[in-house]
């Protein structure tokens, strides 16, 4: 079981998180429109998933601006947002922060199955039932070929890094 960390205490995690080489499994999603989104829905292009606790939170909203800034230079790929924020309230944030180029999708329907098998699924702590942070880059085939979980979750990803993978493809 991974672990990372909130304000010092050990949180776990269930599942295992993806590494590179690993190939990502399919998930179902609710979208904004309360569609649901697979993997397949994204077919044919690189796609970087970000996972965060809550788009409400101070880091989620920092990292979710600092992803549509990469998207908007790598229109070629999809860039998305999960947690378990509700549809509603990942549409009204998207509005309100002007974030045109990412896409928010929710793991509220799936009994955190998504989660689960992208190893981000909080097990213990006050965020119990929620989403770790991790970034995960796939290649048009679905191969991971960057991934980072993060380990303070009060925290955010490097970029810089992210961006270097993103430039390496």
């Amino acid at each position: 079981m991974a672990e990372t960390t909130l304000k010092g205490e050990v949180v776990k995690l269930e599942g295992r998180f993806l590494k590179p080489k690993d190939l990502a499994p399919d998930f179902a999603l609710c979208s904004t429109d309360l569609t649901s989104k697979t993997l397949q829905s994204f077919t044919g292009k690189a796609k970087v998933i970000a996972t965060v606790p809550s788009l409400d939170t101070e880091v989620c909203s920092m990292e979710s601006k600092e992803i549509n800034k990469l998207a908007i230079q790598y229109p070629s790929i999809f860039f998305m947002i999960v947690s378990k924020d509700l549809p509603f309230a990942q549409k009204r944030f998207c509005k309100e922060a002007h974030l045109n180029n990412i896409i928010t999708l929710s793991d509220i329907r799936s009994n955190s199955n998504f989660a689960r098998n992208y190893g981000v699924l909080i097990k213990s702590g006050p965020l119990d039932g929620l989403l770790a942070r991790g970034i995960v880059l796939l290649d048009s085939s679905d191969k991971v070929i960057y991934s980072e979980l993060i380990a303070k979750i009060e925290t955010a990803p490097n970029f810089a890094q992210l961006q270097s993978a993103l430039e390496r493809m």
